[in-house]
């Protein structure tokens, strides 16, 4: 299984990548709500709650303003943050939904399947965003499968 290369899927209505993982959906589910798992994969600082009704703000690039979130859904392998604030991407993602998905996959693998509903291609942040989230999805993959590695 190529675990770093998400396969996209971009539609006229959200971004949609399908990421495979060498991790148990449990791992890939603790990846996606542990602050400290979260700020790994994210690369930036995170604050806040993973959990169901918590509140994140995670930053670009170290310490740059990035978004506020609130996290809608997280139990059975599916985690819904919806952005309530964007200082990041010039309000682009305010009142979009970013969606993960974990299902098995194999053995002992993973399938993480991802949504970020509301950013679509006349985003002005579009192109940037695509390749980002695609970085993002691999360093999840590879926090959900190993040791911990500091941002």
């Amino acid at each position: 299984m190529n675990v770093h290369s998400p396969l996209v899927i971009d539609l006229a209505d959200s971004l949609r990548y399908r990421q495979a993982c060498d991790a148990s959906t449990q791992r890939v589910f603790a990846a996606l709500t542990q602050r400290d798992l979260i700020q790994a994969w994210w690369r930036g600082t995170v604050r806040g709650l993973g959990t169901i009704g918590g509140q994140l703000q995670l930053c670009l690039e170290g310490t740059r303003p990035g978004i506020v979130v609130e996290v809608t859904q997280a139990a059975d392998g599916a985690v819904d943050w919806l952005v309530t604030d964007d200082r990041g991407h010039d309000g682009e993602w305010r009142d979009t939904v970013i969606r993960f998905r974990v299902r098995p996959c194999g053995g002992t693998g993973s399938i993480i399947d991802f949504e970020h509903e509301g950013l679509t291609p006349a985003a002005a942040c579009y192109e940037t965003c695509v390749w980002a989230w695609q970085g993002f999805l691999g360093q999840l993959a590879e926090v959900a499968e190993g040791p911990v590695k500091a941002p």
